[in-house]
């Protein structure tokens, strides 16, 4: 691999990172209609930013199942380093969201006074703490209570507790099975079992909810069976042809399933094969160079606020109306959000991450 000199940062010769990007503003288009209470377009059988975020999924499975199952050191430094990546790649920019949004956002979009809302400060340390610590909080203050769809702040973060649990899961299993092959059996157990609950709760009980922690888990099976699909492309590496797969894409695009099981199965199939082929394509032509791919996680992280402030400053007085241009202007400050927050928020931490990593390496 070799240094971006552009980016400064490892370019690893593959399209997943703009798939990343890509998919995250799926994520916004879709939030975008949801948000002003219309319907979302739809595509395979998903609306458009349900689809964002299975992508989100099937692509983070597969590089952490990579970065998890391929280190070689031995069992301690493998569960401190793994644990120190990922909370050094999570945490930062999003404790970085959540004070900008509840601390300089907020106060002024909410039907409160200045006063009043930070009045509240129980309330606003509640949404931050809350968050930080994965029980999902929507709410602020009086905040965005005009807008088309009230209330919520950050309708984003539910999948944050999703992702670190699956983080937990593949650990757990690197932890306990150590030889290659048993991780893999072990896995593929661990993933026919994830298939099978969510076969269950598709088929037989699709309004059942199983919450805890803040978090309807019953829901959750519809992402979390695509971050288990992505894992298991590292494990089993099938072989992607991308002009295979975009046939077989417009060939499922043609059929309608009523039943909700044919449709997902039909998703999971085209857009594992999609994001793959063109994921480890040898020609790198999604990368752009005025795009950084890194800015994907920061994207999601911002859309939904930014989105919130747009509509309540623009759609609210009448300025403007269409769902596209709202969504235009909320991505470019998003992503310049998500660009600032990656250089001066998370880069330095990561500097910081990679010297504890380095410490450890030689130490223990």
């Amino acid at each position: 691999m070799k240094k971006d000199k552009t980016t400064n940062t490892i370019n690893r010769n593959n399209n997943f990172g703009m798939l990343h990007l890509m998919a995250s503003f799926f994520v916004l288009y879709g939030h975008q209609y949801r948000l002003l209470n219309q319907s979302p377009p739809v595509v395979l059988g998903n609306q458009i930013h349900e689809l964002g975020v299975k992508t989100i999924f099937l692509i983070s499975g597969y590089l952490i199942a990579k970065s998890l199952f391929s280190m070689t050191c031995g069992r301690k430094k493998v569960t401190a380093v793994y644990l120190l990546k990922r909370i050094g790649r999570l945490f930062p920019e999003f404790l970085f969201c959540l004070i900008t949004t509840a601390f300089f956002i907020a106060p002024l979009f909410t039907t409160l006074t200045v006063k009043e809302y930070f009045y509240n400060m129980d309330s606003i340390v509640f949404y931050i703490k809350n968050n930080l610590f994965l029980y999902p909080i929507f709410h602020l203050p009086g905040v965005f209570a005009v807008n088309p769809f009230a209330g919520t702040v950050n309708g984003s973060l539910w999948t944050m507790p999703l992702e670190v649990a699956m983080y937990l899961c593949f650990l757990l299993i690197m932890l306990f099975f150590r030889e290659k092959n048993r991780q893999r059996i072990v896995y593929t157990l661990f993933g026919a079992g994830i298939f099978i609950l969510w076969s269950i709760k598709i088929i037989y009980l699709p309004e059942a909810r199983w919450v805890f922690y803040g978090t309807d888990w019953a829901a959750a099976l519809y992402d979390i069976v695509y971050f288990v699909i992505g894992g298991g492309i590292y494990f089993w590496k099938p072989k992607f042809d991308i002009q295979k797969s975009f046939f077989l894409l417009l060939l499922l695009g043609i059929f309608n399933f009523n039943v909700a099981f044919g449709r997902e199965i039909i998703c999971m199939a085209a857009l594992s094969c999609c994001i793959f082929s063109l994921g480890f394509a040898e020609k790198q032509s999604l990368n752009l160079p005025w795009l950084h791919p890194e800015c994907a996680y920061g994207v999601y992280l911002w859309g939904f606020p930014v989105q919130q402030c747009i509509i309540n400053l623009f759609y609210i007085t009448g300025k403007i109306q269409s769902a596209n241009l709202l969504f235009l202007i909320s991505s470019v400050i998003s992503y310049i959000l998500a660009r600032f927050s990656y250089r001066y928020i998370y880069k330095p931490f990561s500097k910081i991450n990679n010297r504890i990593i380095s410490y450890i390496d030689e130490r223990l």
